[in-house]
């Protein structure tokens, strides 16, 4: 799931998100332009001292490009962990906004992909997803 979603919604939270992004990473791998718009737009959060964690599933954080990703954000100042299971892709932003899907393995692209992507701004539903997260990430990974 790449940060640049087609929902207003979240779109704006992360323009004014103020303090946490928590990724989940599951399933899709991102094509390079897509990685690097999203390279950008942590390097921006990571400006205005957002702080940003990542668990990426551990068979595609092990995919060499996808390493590198990984291993840039490590040393960026971006807490990252890795999971064996991961059980689909989360975005929350300051506990206030979630992006959960599309489901990994899906196959799907474009406009299926994002009509398989649900964004919530319901409070509980946020903080239900931000506890999922909190119970997903068991390693750091570590630079190399």
């Amino acid at each position: 799931m790449t940060l640049h979603h087609p929902d207003r919604r979240f779109r704006s939270a992360l323009a004014t998100a103020r303090h946490e992004l928590v990724l989940v990473r599951s399933g899709e791998t991102m094509s390079p332009v897509e990685r690097e718009g999203e390279r950008l737009l942590l390097l921006n959060l990571l400006r205005r001292w957002v702080r940003i964690s990542v668990i990426w599933e551990e068979r595609l954080a092990a995919l060499p490009d996808v390493r590198a990703y990984v291993e840039w954000q490590a040393r960026s100042g971006i807490q990252v962990r890795t999971s064996a299971q991961v059980p689909l892709p989360i975005s929350v932003v300051d506990n206030t906004t979630a992006v959960v899907g599309p489901l990994a393995g899906g196959g799907s692209a474009g406009r299926d992909r994002e009509e398989n992507t649900t964004v919530s701004d319901c409070p509980e539903t946020v903080s239900m997803l931000h506890y999922l997260f909190l119970g997903c990430g068991t390693r750091r990974s570590r630079s190399r």
